[in-house]
């Protein structure tokens, strides 16, 4: 499990809500969650931003 998705789940974050956030499907986010896909390094700005967290520590 990724350390963003176990993030996700700690703090109940919904998919959809990153999906909205991103500007991506639902499934896009599940397989990138899940390691099938990546993240752009924009999606990870964003998300670094919205949630207040670090990069080097979620997505490294």
């Amino acid at each position: 499990m990724s350390k963003f998705k176990a993030y996700c789940i700690e703090q109940h974050i919904k998919q959809r809500d990153i999906a909205e956030l991103l500007g991506v499907s639902i499934g896009t986010v599940n397989r990138k969650l899940n390691n099938r896909s990546v993240f752009t390094l924009q999606e990870v700005k964003t998300l670094c931003v919205r949630y207040g967290i670090s990069a080097d520590k979620y997505f490294a």
